[in-house]
């Protein structure tokens, strides 16, 4: 299965023959243990697909077939349309074994094409229209195409080439008055072609699979009977043509009476998502393993629930990540059936299958299993001389029986050391087809996915072979050596990053330059995300290229970084200086962001403060919001005057539009460089504003009530937004602010859009242990604390914290904080006012909507409390949304991503 969206399938024994044995696992002891054989039959696959579709048509001749947004088609006309299509086609030669390409959008011309094509006898070749015109190119050429079925609009779109083109909205049929033409059909047999799609090639050239139709048979009959399908599902098709995923969907629900929903792109959005499938009423979808992924933390974190109609759900793809599938179980439960998958395009969409609705939760998995082999397939695992392994060791999984390709389209090298002669077959003809993928078995029959042997590997679900992009790059005039590989430097996050030796008789290129001409030529899930340019590539003692020791992006030298701009004087190499000693980095140019090389608050307070130390100069730390480069903070610092106005308003991010903006109120800390991240995840649409606290520069007293600070804040709001109406978002102690500035704005008149308080306990609820003030926690007054010696100081500070907090994450946090501020007093003794207020604050009942969103890790005593006490001083709908992580970490990644969509979703009702 060469797809983002896989799926799987629940086995039913006991409507099996028991007797037969085309299901099979061979791992060494495993053949030989017959409780461990898996040997099942299945009816006759000596037919062709459109058959099984076509019987379909006289069961259900009234039934819906095909559905969009826009039309619908019964089995009857489908099939009507089909036939007139593929009389047109015969009228221009189509032959069995011939290749006809397909370029339609998702359409109901689309599953016509696909019909059309093999009752004609011909074997479709996909071409996506939004691939890059020169892969377009290269697979018309490579096939030899002579017809390719297109439809009118997208004739313009498509490569030079030689074909004929069949609009299929345009054409005509052979004699429409004479009515529906009887297609010839006698001469297709099963051994004949049903389609060719291309794969990721390892020559550094796209690869066609070449699928029978008795492999396509196989599978499409397997599949109804193993997820029960009936003519009363409804199946999305999700899948792009040009994965052989898209077969599975389409044929699977043509062959059992099933209606096809057809996705639009707005589909594809988690939420639209779950949208659509609820108003279509979908019951099977396949999906992605990394979508998948995305679509439990939604599940998981924000309590969205799947439609009721949904019955079964396929991933595969990937390896499944045995945490979400915890999350899964524990939002859905028995719900949803969910099936895992594994196969490659070789072997006709799927070769294995797990039932993980049969798996105990509870039980402690290196891997979820990929499961068993599909029926008529057997899989062997093997070591290097093609011999069996034990249960539980590693081998290369095998492939054989009714499911393997005839091969690789124009790649008899390639189909000799892939398609081997299968040595545990009595046949002349038996193969075996190499995964290159490593597996282990288990004592119960599954089997367990462990890594590539080769270099192609999975991203996000796409099938990549790493020569092929390292093909693309070198075609660059600038590049004289590449290699590709795949980084994983969060968990989860898998990028394609390109390592490139440039050549010297050429300038140097940038990021975007080798992007933008690597896109030219693949799609888009193969161009890597960051280009690094190196002197030479690092070399082992053998000669080949040292992996391992490719350095990361954030070590490279400045000379080798593509825009990378010197220090241009005394300021800009002094701030320099004081950039790599914090952010833990040798080469900094003056134009990178602060806040992208990994800054954030804490190194902000110690950046400023080192700039006071050498400069005289007390900037406020939203300084750095606007002038988050070398380049325009050494600006900053050669402008800056002693006697600056302050203002606790901040502009954060410039909106395009006139939507009314964003005001977002600052932490316990005063500033608000939180913000600074998540404003680029929200979007240019509005702008966006920081109000940060007054006495953050130590020059002014800081304010000591809630309702003085929201009175001053407001006064600067009017300033920039005199009318309204008013968006308010708060973290932490800036909850309460923003709470206090809603209800003075109400008293005023004034509309309050929308109100969002991060994570923030109400006023009321005197329970949180991390609530009181330093001031309470540790006797000593801050002021004096710094008269101690460091190490007593620590010591001190850590004897009394683990006494009142228990949690470990808070007290190294509270640690880490005092320790960056302790060269910086006023700052402390804001964060103290700023507590002070805080428990002083008594709110009134709040007469609107809140939006509140609560992180999953709370306190215990928090937990308690589902909507940290809000209920009682909302008189409107309080609506709650669970966030990943705990406090400290809510704007951080990957937290900030799920918080930006909510507030997103939000801030658009």
């Amino acid at each position: 299965m060469d797809s983002l969206i896989p799926q799987g399938i629940p086995r039913f024994e006991q409507q099996l023959d028991p007797s037969a044995s085309d299901r099979s696992i061979s791992t060494g002891a495993l053949l030989s243990n017959p409780t461990l054989d898996l040997s099942t039959s299945i009816e006759s696959i000596d037919r062709c697909i459109h058959h099984l579709f076509e019987a379909n048509v006289e069961r259900y001749p009234d039934h819906l077939a095909v559905v969009s947004t826009t039309e619908q088609i019964t089995y009857q006309e489908l099939d009507d349309r089909a036939n007139r299509l593929a009389a047109r086609l015969r009228s221009l030669g189509v032959q069995p074994d011939m290749l006809v390409g397909i370029s339609v959008e998702r359409s109901i011309d689309m599953v016509v094409g696909l019909l059309g094509i093999l009752k004609a006898g011909g074997a479709y070749v996909p071409l996506d229209p939004d691939y890059p015109h020169e892969r377009l190119a290269f697979i018309i050429k490579d096939t030899a195409m002579t017809l390719l079925v297109t439809q009118s609009k997208l004739v313009a779109q498509l490569p030079q080439n030689q074909a004929r083109l069949v609009c299929i909205d345009r054409d005509p049929s052979v004699d429409e008055e004479q009515g529906v033409v009887p297609t010839e059909i006698a001469t297709v047999q099963s051994h004949n072609l049903a389609y060719t799609m291309y794969t990721s090639g390892s020559t550094g050239e796209p690869k066609g699979v070449q699928i029978e139709h008795r492999s396509l048979v196989n599978y499409a009959i397997a599949a109804n009977a193993e997820y029960e399908v009936t003519s009363a599902d409804r199946i999305l098709q999700f899948a792009s043509l040009n994965f052989d995923i898209s077969a599975e969907e389409i044929y699977t629900s043509l062959t059992s009476g099933a209606t096809l929903v057809l996705r639009t792109s707005e589909t594809i959005a988690i939420d639209t998502f779950l949208q659509h499938c609820r108003e279509w009423q979908i019951t099977i979808v396949s999906l992605p393993t990394a979508y998948w992924h995305e679509l439990t933390i939604k599940l998981e974190t924000d309590r969205r629930q799947l439609p009721p109609s949904l019955r079964l759900t396929i991933i595969g793809g990937e390896k499944a990540a045995i945490s979400r599938f915890r999350a899964w179980q524990q939002a859905v439960g028995q719900q949803v059936r969910l099936i895992n998958t594994y196969g490659p395009t070789e072997a006709t969409i799927i070769t294995l299958c797990s039932d993980l609705s049969e798996l105990d939760v509870d039980l402690e998995r290196v891997e979820v299993p990929i499961g068993r082999p599909l029926m008529n397939v057997q899989v062997h695992i093997l070591d290097p001389d093609l011999q069996p392994v034990a249960i539980g060791a590693p081998g290369e999984l095998h492939i054989a029986g009714a499911a393997l390709a005839r091969g690789y389209l124009n790649r008899p090298e390639r189909n000799a050391t892939r398609f081997i002669p299968n040595p545990f077959s009595q046949e002349f003809s038996g193969r075996l087809y190499k995964t290159g993928d490593l597996v282990r078995a288990r004592a119960d029959g599954n089997i367990e996915f462990i890594s590539r042997i080769d270099r192609q590997v999975k991203v996000r679900g796409f099938r990549i072979e790493l020569t092929e992009v390292e093909v693309v790059i070198d075609r660059h005039p600038s590049i004289a050596q590449t290699v590709v590989i795949v980084r994983e430097d969060h968990p989860g996050d898998k990028k394609l990053v390109a390592y490139c030796v440039a050549d010297p008789r050429h300038p140097l290129p940038s990021n975007s330059d080798l992007r933008n001409f690597t896109a030219q030529i693949v799609p888009d899930y193969m161009v890597p995300g960051m280009f690094v340019l190196l002197e030479s590539l690092p070399m082992n003692a053998n000669g080949k290229i040292d992996l391992p020791a490719l350095p990361a992006p954030v070590d490279l030298s400045p000379d080798l970084q593509p825009n990378f701009v010197a220090p241009q004087d005394r300021v800009e190499l002094e701030l320099t200086k004081i950039w790599q000693q914090l952010l833990g980095q040798k080469s900094i140019g003056i134009k990178d962001n602060f806040f992208e090389l990994g800054g954030h608050s804490l190194l902000a307070v110690r950046l400023f403060n080192q700039i006071e130390q050498i400069w005289g100069k007390s900037l406020p730390l939203a300084t750095l919001v606007q002038a988050p480069t070398i380049e325009t903070l050494a600006q900053s610092i050669r402008q800056a005057a002693d006697a600056t106005i302050w203002s606790s308003l901040v502009l954060i991010q410039a909106g395009v539009t006139a939507k009314p903006p964003l005001f977002c109120i600052h932490p316990i800390g005063g500033n608000i460089l939180e913000y600074y991240p998540l404003a680029t995840y929200l979007g240019n649409d509005r702008s966006i504003y920081g109000l940060q606290s007054q006495g953050l520069d130590g020059l002014q007293p800081p304010l000591n009530r809630i309702e003085d600070m929201s009175t001053k804040y407001i006064q600067e709001m009017l300033a920039v937004e005199p009318e309204g109406p008013y968006l308010l978002l708060g973290y932490s102690l800036g909850g309460s602010i923003a709470f206090e500035i809603a209800q003075q704005l109400q008293a005023q008149g004034k509309q309050v859009d929308f109100l969002g308080l991060l994570d923030i306990p109400a006023p009321s609820l005197d329970l949180n242990p991390i609530r009181p003030s330093l001031l309470r926690a540790i006797p000593i007054h801050l002021n004096n604390l710094w008269q101690l010696d460091r190490s007593e100081r620590v010591k001190y500070i850590s004897d009394r914290l683990d006494r009142r907090f228990k949690k470990t994450d808070y007290r190294e946090f509270v640690i880490r904080g005092l320790s960056e501020l302790e060269a910086m007093p006023h700052l402390l003794n804001l964060i103290d006012t700023n507590f002070q207020a805080d428990l002083d604050y008594r709110p009134q009942v709040y007469q609107g909507n809140v939006c509140l969103l609560r992180c999953r890790v709370q306190s215990m005593q928090h937990a308690l409390f589902e909507d940290l006490g809000w209920s009682d001083l909302v008189d409107g709908t309080l609506t709650i949304h669970n966030v990943p992580g705990n406090h400290y970490g809510l704007l951080k990644e990957p937290n900030i991503r799920v918080v930006a969509e909510i507030l997103k979703r939000s801030l658009s009702s």
